[in-house]
């Protein structure tokens, strides 16, 4: 029988991300992308429908890989944009097949790949795994920070930017309402909202 080593991969994850060159999928992105994932996964647990094979390792593996191609490019770009996840999901297949098994790999590299879909896609294919759900999730509310939003564009806070990424928001939070949500995200949400 292998043995797999999932704590290296999520270290190695840690690391491509600290190695990273793009400043809004960075270390500290994926950092707090595995905090709100982590409360998710427990409230979704609380709530009793975690699904059995999902645990902290295998929602960590996704978080630290979910943007390992947008961390080695700077800035945007149009491929970059449309295809990161897909090119994401070929580097963690590289990276971790002697670290991950074939099973929770797959899992972890379907999640990759789902996270930046656009939210109309879950709606109508009705595919919307667990460990998506929970990436997905983690990922939209850290993106719903004004701070990584300015710090991923490297400029200050200035009122037409801040109005337009509110707007943004807004329209995400609006179709996101449709998808099942833990209960976590749902208070995020409710709270984001009032801030307005």
């Amino acid at each position: 029988m292998e043995k797999y080593d999932e704590g290296k991969a999520i270290e190695l994850g840690k690391i491509w991300m600290k190695n990273g060159i793009n400043r809004g999928h960075d270390y500290e992105h994926a950092s707090e992308v595995e905090k709100h994932a982590i409360e998710i996964m427990r409230s979704l647990e609380r709530e009793g429908r975690l699904e059995k094979e999902i645990d902290k390792e295998l929602i960590s593996i996704s978080v630290w890989w979910h943007d390992s191609y947008k961390a080695r490019i700077k800035g945007w770009t149009l491929y970059g944009l449309i295809m990161e996840a897909y090119e994401s999901e070929k580097i963690v297949r590289r990276e971790l097949k002697e670290y991950v098994s074939p099973k929770r790999l797959e899992k972890a590299a379907r999640a990759i790949r789902d996270h930046n879909l656009p939210i109309w896609y879950f709606l109508l294919t009705g595919k919307y795994p667990q460990v998506s759900q929970i990436l997905f999730e983690a990922d939209t509310i850290e993106e719903l920070s004004t701070d990584r939003f300015f710090r991923s564009l490297n400029m200050s806070r200035n009122r037409i930017f801040t109005f337009l990424f509110k707007l943004y928001s807004m329209n995400r939070i609006f179709w996101w309402k449709f998808l099942p949500n833990s209960k976590y995200t749902q208070n995020v949400i409710n709270e984001y909202k009032n801030s307005l």
